[in-house]
């Protein structure tokens, strides 16, 4: 259940990060819940809602927003009323944690807890995608797992590295968070280390047909 949980709180729970400012202190920069950011950015932008930070702001009404909208909110319904007759209205982030409420005081399954929680980090995904897409860096050296240089991005159709590395501004946890990935043999490097065995990898495969 903690998995599902952690779900729960990624999108209805507001954060904070810290980002170092050199020599002087760490800023904190405060965010509303994903939830209510979404639902902000589609009644006319995000910049008038009070947990927006200034990277986040003037977010523009788009036809991606309004679909996750109505498709978080349909779902969120259609599992409300298999516990309960009763309509939940209000925010996307309180008929949610209603739902949970009602959810963990059924007999459930950890293969159940499981299914909700990948929709619910789905949905996290792409809100995180819309309102701050991460950095995306090219390795220009071949996957040292499949020794793909070059791939075509399912999603754009466009060829570029196999390797790729993306990333989100975060503070002192930017390099815990970053993702590496080879798009042709799918090997994915995840956090600081795995990033640093990435580099390794890549650079013994270059000794290697350099020697």
């Amino acid at each position: 259940m903690t998995a599902l949980l952690d779900a729960v709180d990624a999108l209805t729970l507001p954060t904070t990060a810290r980002v170092d400012q050199g020599a002087g202190p760490p800023t904190v920069i405060k965010h509303a819940p994903l939830l209510d950011q979404l639902e902000a950015a589609v009644a006319g932008g995000i910049g008038s809602h009070a947990g927006a930070s200034a990277y986040r702001e003037r977010m523009p009404l788009n036809a991606d927003a309004m679909r996750l909208v109505d498709e978080v909110s349909g779902e969120v319904m259609r599992w409300h009323l298999r516990l309960s007759s009763a309509v939940r209205f209000g925010s996307l982030a309180g008929r949610v944690r209603a739902w949970y409420v009602l959810h963990v005081g059924t007999v459930t399954s950890e293969h159940t807890d499981k299914a909700f929680a990948g929709v619910l980090e789905g949905w996290q995904r792409e809100v995180e995608a819309l309102f701050d897409p991460p950095t995306r860096l090219e390795v220009t050296a071949p996957c040292p797992m499949c020794l793909v240089r070059r791939s075509t991005d399912e999603v754009t159709g466009n060829e570029g590295s196999a390797v790729v590395i993306e990333y989100r501004e975060v503070g002192v946890l930017t390099l815990d968070e970053a993702v590496g990935s080879c798009r042709a043999c799918g090997v994915v490097w995840k956090g600081r280390s795995a990033l640093r065995e990435l580099r390794w990898l890549i650079e013994v495969a270059e000794a290697e047909v350099a020697a």
